[in-house]
């Protein structure tokens, strides 16, 4: 859960990674440099078109040990981008460019790409729990069942045709294949709850996932902020089996 600081991050030297394969990613990148140059002694930019790229970037970003490394696009790039800061003193500034932008939603990030970059320069600092399933960090939702099916239907085509009606399309395709599942929940306290007959197992700790759907009915965050700290510590982290070949996370 978001826990606002009284501080703002140090901003001497800024890495920037954008995901040109998002909606607006190439139209952000100018649009990010004239911000951050008047407030920042040094910056660099990555402009990559996702996939094995991104990680590239990301990992080339965070070798020159930013202050704050910047990451534009959806909430897979917003994913990979915190498991690499979560164990650095690194502070990760969220643009949300990509489709549904469910974790930009959750700490109230405007969705305007004006007022998201000036959110970037003036807005606060969160601290974020850090989830990982089966070694993938997560910092919004991890989920197994249909939302597996659906992830791999949504194609940066279809999103890019589609826009967010691309995740209502996606569902419809996926539902029509996919066969109900059974788990086993267990937590820390010792409760162990059996499940049967699921379509859907979602794990939050964002609010939303899936183009706006509610996962966690309280926010964690009520204060708009600019960037986060993905942290993680002994017991936070969640693991589950899931009855697909990967879980889907965000």
């Amino acid at each position: 859960m978001p826990l606002q600081l009284p501080r703002r991050p140090r901003t001497d030297r800024v890495a920037v990674v954008v995901n040109t394969a998002s909606r607006t990613g190439a139209r952000a990148v100018p649009l990010l440099e004239s911000a951050l140059r008047p407030v920042a002694d040094e910056v660099s930019v990555h402009a990559v078109e996702g996939g094995r790229q991104l990680m590239e970037a990301l990992r080339a970003a965070m070798s020159i040990q930013p202050d704050l490394l910047v990451v534009g696009g959806g909430d897979g790039t917003v994913a990979s981008a915190a498991g690499l800061v979560a164990p650095t003193g690194t502070a990760l500034g969220v643009l949300p460019l990509g489709t549904a932008n469910d974790f930009a939603r959750t700490l109230e990030i405007p969705s305007a790409l004006d007022l998201a970059i000036a959110t970037l320069v003036d807005g606060k600092v969160v601290d974020v729990d850090l989830g990982r399933v089966d070694g993938r960090a997560y910092v919004n939702v991890a989920s197994v069942g249909l939302s597996v099916a659906v992830t791999r239907r949504l194609t940066p085509s279809l999103k890019r045709r589609l826009g967010r009606f691309a995740y209502p399309a996606a569902t419809l395709s996926a539902y029509r294949s996919h066969r109900p599942f059974s788990a086993r929940l267990e937590v820390d306290d010792g409760t162990v709850l059996e499940l049967d007959h699921l379509m859907q197992l979602a794990v939050g700790n964002g609010r939303h996932y899936g183009g706006g759907l509610t996962v966690a009915p309280t926010p964690p965050s009520t204060t708009t902020c600019s960037t986060c700290t993905p942290w993680s510590r002994d017991g936070c982290a969640t693991t589950c089996r899931s009855p697909d070949s990967c879980a889907a996370v965000t």
